[in-house]
């Protein structure tokens, strides 16, 4: 049999190692983000991230695993198309709420994302060529010559 003291040290080892783990894990966040536009890239701190999935024909990016230890959460998307600009989201902490996915629950926020028209500006008008001091040249028409004086 097993003595009183055996059992409560072990029960004090299993705590502290559960509340050690806890203080360890750094929350996490999954952000759900509909779009205008389809398969645009994400970028969160300058870097391309790769946690995301598409759904719905790529209208839908769901981009996990984002770390919520900042606040605000700077996410940036990119189209993949010339004609559209990119946008950047600055989701708050509070705005990512508990949800229960299967057995386990995660830090879920939503938001909806317009991607403006790329502004086209007038294109450059070509460059003139730049008059010299030089003479120019009669243009000589075939079957026609100059008169000599």
């Amino acid at each position: 049999m097993l003595k009183p003291h055996t059992i409560l040290a072990a029960l004090l080892v299993l705590v502290c190692a559960s509340s050690a783990h806890a203080q360890e894990d750094q929350p996490t966040g999954q952000l759900t983000v509909s779009m205008n536009s389809d398969y645009a890239k994400v970028y969160i701190g300058g870097e391309q991230w790769e946690s995301v999935e598409f759904e719905r024909a790529g209208k839908v990016v769901v981009i996990q695993n984002i770390d919520l230890s900042t606040d605000p959460v700077e996410v940036e998307l990119r189209p993949v198309y010339d004609t559209l600009e990119p946008v950047t989201l600055s989701v708050p902490i509070k705005a990512f709420k508990r949800k229960r996915v299967k057995r386990m629950y995660i830090l879920a926020a939503k938001r909806k994302v317009k991607f403006p028209k790329a502004k086209k500006g007038k294109p450059e008008p070509a460059p003139k060529p730049d008059e010299t001091d030089e003479q120019k040249t009669p243009k000589v028409v075939p079957g026609e010559e100059e008169d000599d004086l």
